[in-house]
């Protein structure tokens, strides 16, 4: 029942992404001047004008018969769908490969400071209280700082 009701839904978001490979692919023609021209040449013929009053049956057949011929190809919108796909699945992998890197430093400073602490509490010259305080400091310092959110207020202009 779900994709009863889903199926239109999903059927105009494939042809979106259909419209869109089309499109850039007949963009990506369009780049060079001799195809742009063929293409401009090509839009123009003599069956673009609306005739009025010519029998329904003449209409219906003009209708499947004199379609457009698209500038681009099967093949083209393919290789733009997997151009697309490629692009999409880019972004994730360069974001996990980056949190991954920041978690390897977050892990090794406090590897660091995690020595340091234990060459400070091994330390017996200094009390409990100095070590526990430096211990703090240290952790403190490790930890990673993240900027605080700035709130921007803005006033409307009112129309007076």
């Amino acid at each position: 029942m779900l994709f009863c009701m889903m199926g239109p839904l999903m059927l105009v978001v494939l042809g979106l992404k259909k419209q869109r490979a089309e499109i850039l692919a007949s963009a990506k023609k369009m780049l060079r001047k001799k195809q742009r021209d063929q293409i401009l040449d090509d839009a123009h013929n003599k069956y673009m004008f609306d005739d009025d009053g010519l029998p329904k049956w003449f209409l219906d057949e003009e209708k499947r018969h004199c379609q457009p011929i698209k500038p681009v190809t099967k093949e083209e919108i393919v290789a733009m769908r997997a151009q697309f796909k490629e692009i999409n699945a880019r972004p994730a992998k360069k974001v996990a490969e980056a949190k991954a890197r920041k978690k390897r430093i977050a892990m090794k400073k406090l590897d660091k400071v995690r020595q340091k602490a234990d060459s400070i509490s091994d330390q017996a010259d200094i009390s409990e209280r100095l070590k526990r305080k430096q211990i703090e400091q240290l952790y403190k310092k490790a930890t990673p700082k993240f900027p605080q959110k700035e709130y921007v207020v803005r006033e409307e202009r009112g129309s007076s």
